[in-house]
């Protein structure tokens, strides 16, 4: 099945789903993040998600209730450079984990 992206606003603000537990592993820089609903056992290595690199930060400041522009601005002030080809990346990042449920977006 075709899933379409979502395109964001600065606004727009995202909801980690009630049914992911994740944990902070300090000495390998990265999450460990598990949908616990996971009653499809074909289904299950999507289930599972290690977010390290980028994606570690975009994680937690999705912990932290970051909204789009903070998460944007939050990277830019890490990475540099941080341009258009970073965007795309956060958003393709954003629109996996919407897609695959961890997270859903409210705006």
């Amino acid at each position: 099945m075709l899933k379409l992206s979502m395109e964001f606003s600065n606004e727009s603000s995202f909801l980690i789903n009630e049914n992911v537990a994740y944990v902070k592993d300090k000495l390998k820089d990265q999450y460990n993040i598990i949908f616990l609903d996971s009653d499809d056992e074909a289904d299950k290595d999507n289930k599972i998600f290690i977010a390290k690199g980028s994606s570690y930060y975009i994680w937690q400041l999705l912990v932290e209730d970051k909204n789009y522009g903070d998460i944007l601005s939050n990277l830019s002030e890490l990475f540099d450079p941080f341009g258009e080809q970073e965007i795309s990346q956060v958003d393709s990042f954003l629109n996996q984990i919407i897609d695959r449920g961890f997270i859903k977006c409210k705006s």
